[in-house]
């Protein structure tokens, strides 16, 4: 979708509940123009390394001092099945073709039929 940025949140997990609870850590990284979603990944992964041997590092100091985040702004990411990457020349520009395969580059590409 062309996103510019994405993050790396690191929460104390709320019993019964996923994806909830309070922010221990958090980080917001921007995504270069031409980084693939792989390439992407990889460079989260080594984020994420620094970020949790910090949160380990300092663990009772951030269980008092949460971050406070505003929930509404959060957002899930959508399921990527075989047709997500099927292009649909008749709504797909040159920048969303680009992204889309970005995003990916991957898991099986973008695709159409032929005729």
């Amino acid at each position: 979708n062309g996103e510019t940025t994405t993050g790396l949140t690191i929460l104390e997990i709320s019993k019964g509940k996923f994806d909830h609870g309070r922010v221990l850590s958090q980080e917001i990284i921007q995504i270069p123009r031409n980084m693939t979603s792989c390439e992407l990944r990889l460079y989260m992964a080594e984020i994420g390394r620094k970020m949790l041997m910090d949160t380990l590092e300092n663990l009772e100091e951030k269980k008092r001092n949460p971050i406070c985040i505003d929930e509404k702004l959060s957002s899930k990411a959508p399921k990527i099945n075989s047709d997500t990457g099927k292009i649909d020349f008749s709504s797909c520009n040159c920048e969303q073709l680009h992204n889309m395969q970005r995003a990916l580059s991957d898991r099986g590409g973008v695709w159409c039929k032929r005729g």
